[in-house]
This record gives structure tokens, C-alpha cells and sequence, in this order.
């Protein structure tokens, strides 16, 4: 279900406002980004990417040719870029064991779920038999990303991440280093939506007329 909180998209409500904001809104009036087949996009955002960006149909819904997941070095060194959190092991292999039946007796199972690492973005915790969702694992363990990696220190666990937020779309603290190297904002809309075009409403009018 769509919610206002991270594991969507935030929304603190309209009286949540600044000039800043208002000035945007303003000047950025009846523009709008569309795909290569003239229809709107989701435009969707969140925090930090953590270096990388993720595919659509890897945490909400259907592939999307403007919500790719890309290489994004501008949210390096964010304030949101990095986070760690212990976990206790035994618990950790209980949550496996009865959500999803995961063989953790099994010596290979148990090594792939103490010590998985994300080098790139993954969809699954464990890609091969048990595909255990990391969207699941993010909301269960109110963990900020689904891009981390496991570490083993004997009773505990380490969880160590990237980003913040479900990494599709573009990355706030990434777009806001953009903008303070001199990008302009359509430099920075395209670079984190694919292939997308900025135009006036009135021409999505005129595309669309039988």
C-alpha cells in the first residue's frame, strides 16, 4: 500500500512550506518531464542513493525505461551516504528461518546469510534458491537502504549501508552537490531520470490530441 513515509515517498504535509519552495513552484510553473512516448513520469526521489541508484521493478513495480538504476557519485560523502547497525546473529537466523524457511544448518545457506556483501545493488538477500526480498529486509529491520553488507563478529551482526531511502529516481543530497557544482536543474533531472524531456503542458496537449 502507498504510504507519505521513506519506504514510498515522504510527504509532510502542505503546510510543511518555505519561500524557497514557493519560489520553485512558481518558476518552474506548467513544466513537466514526460518519456519518449510523451507520457508523464514518476518522478519519484528520496535521500541518498549511497553511490547507486536503483531499478524500479527491484523495490515497487513493472521496469521503466526513465527509472534505471545509474552509477551516482554525487551523493558521495552525503550526510545520509553511510549507516551501520548491529543486529544480534541469533535473531537475525530466526527472522530466516520462519519467514522463509531458509536451511540455516545448511553450512553454505548459513555462510551466504552472515556474510552477504553488495558491491553493485542486489534485489534478493540471496539470489539463488531462497530469493528473499531486501525490501522486505529494509522494513522488517528498519534498516535505511536495502544497500548494505554483512558482517559477522560472532554474537552479533554488523549491517553496514549506503544511501537512505528506496533508491528510485533521483537522490536529494546527490541533486543538491549537483546544483553546487554549477549544474543547472535540467542537467540534474536528466541525469537521474532516463531519457526523460522537460517541456510545457500545453505541448503534452497538443501530443495527445486525436
Amino acid at each position: 500500500n502507498l504510504t507519505d513515509l521513506v519506504n514510498c515517498q515522504v510527504y509532510k504535509g502542505y503546510m510543511y512550506k518555505d519561500s524557497n519552495i514557493i519560489s520553485a513552484v512558481k518558476e518552474t510553473k506548467n513544466l513537466i518531464l514526460v518519456d519518449e512516448n510523451m507520457d508523464y513520469i514518476v518522478a519519484s526521489y528520496f535521500s541518498n542513493s549511497g553511490g547507486q541508484t536503483n531499478n524500479v521493478e527491484d523495490v515497487w513495480s513493472k521496469a521503466l525505461p526513465y527509472l534505471r538504476s545509474i552509477h551516482d557519485p554525487f551523493s558521495l560523502g552525503g550526510t545520509n551516504y553511510d549507516w551501520e547497525k548491529t543486529v544480534l546473529k541469533s535473531k537475525w537466523l530466526s527472522y530466516l528461518k520462519n519467514n522463509y524457511q531458509y536451511p540455516i544448518y545448511d553450512t553454505v545457506s548459513l555462510n551466504a546469510a552472515l556474510n552477504f556483501k553488495q558491491d553493485i545493488r542486489h534485489k534478493y538477500l540471496v539470489d539463488w534458491v531462497y530469493q528473499i526480498p531486501l525490501t522486505d529486509v529494509r522494513k522488517d529491520w528498519k534498516l535505511k537502504s536495502t544497500y548494505f553488507s554483512i558482517y559477522d563478529n560472532g554474537e552479533y551482526l554488523s549491517f553496514k549501508g549506503k544511501g537512505f531511502g528506496h533508491g528510485v529516481g533521483l537522490s536529494q543530497e546527490g541533486a543538491m552537490r549537483m546544483i553546487d557544482l554549477g549544474y543547472d536543474f535540467l542537467e540534474v533531472l536528466r541525469f537521474y531520470y532516463t531519457d526523460v524531456h522537460l517541456i510545457n503542458i500545453k505541448m503534452k496537449e497538443f501530443y495527445t490530441i486525436d
